[in-house]
């Protein structure tokens, strides 16, 4: 007598990843998503470095960027003495406003804005020591800057004849290099400046 013998077809238990398991698979799509975090990450932080570093500042900061703001006017100093820019590249900068025949400083004076500004602080300044990198420190704090309502600046005074007391003064400092930022905020222009010569803070508004 023939028996009849049932073919039994054999289902496969592996699938598209072979002999993965659910578990290893699992393990796998977490380190994919990690690692697409990690890289969206560090594109986001190199696209701010960039940002900084190449002058792409906010579009109200780029609408700022107009002219030289600084040339040409009358600033006054919080101590109430009032430094006069001449739009010739010459400048005055009177200890009481009130007494032009006394007390006072003159010369010539060089004002940069923005990548020309940087480009003369780590260029021509470069001895005073003040790094790119920490331009861009500062600049990060700063929240006119970040705002678009400052730009970054560095002005030069050469200091050619200084009269105190009604004498000439014979031992001065020559030259005066500044790096700070030109603010404008809420209707007011300001300088906001660091003596990199005497490490002093100026601060200005214009008149």
């Amino acid at each position: 007598m023939a028996t009849n013998r049932s073919t039994r077809r054999t289902t496969s238990s592996k699938g598209p990843f072979g002999n993965l398991t659910v578990g290893g698979l699992i393990g796998i799509i977490v380190a994919v998503l990690v690692l697409i975090f990690v890289i969206g990450r560090l594109f986001f932080r190199g696209s701010n470095n960039n940002a900084v570093n190449s002058g792409n500042q906010p579009a109200a900061t780029q609408q700022l960027n107009a002219g030289d703001p600084v040339s040409g006017a009358v600033w006054t100093a919080r101590d109430g003495s009032e430094l006069q820019l001449a739009a010739d590249g010459s400048f005055i900068w009177y200890m009481d406003p009130a007494d032009h025949e006394d007390n006072y400083i003159q010369g010539t004076y060089q004002v940069y804005f923005d990548e020309d500004a940087r480009a003369a602080i780590t260029g021509d300044l470069s001895s005073y020591g003040i790094t790119s990198d920490e331009i861009d420190d500062v600049l990060s704090d700063d929240l006119y800057y970040q705002n678009g309502e400052a730009r970054l600046m560095c002005m030069v005074l050469n200091n050619e004849s200084v009269i105190m007391d009604g004498s000439e003064v014979l031992d001065i400092v020559p030259v005066s290099p500044t790096v700070g930022t030109y603010v404008s905020h809420d209707g007011t222009e300001a300088l906001d400046l660091f003596n990199m010569e005497t490490a002093n803070d100026w601060y200005f508004t214009k008149n």
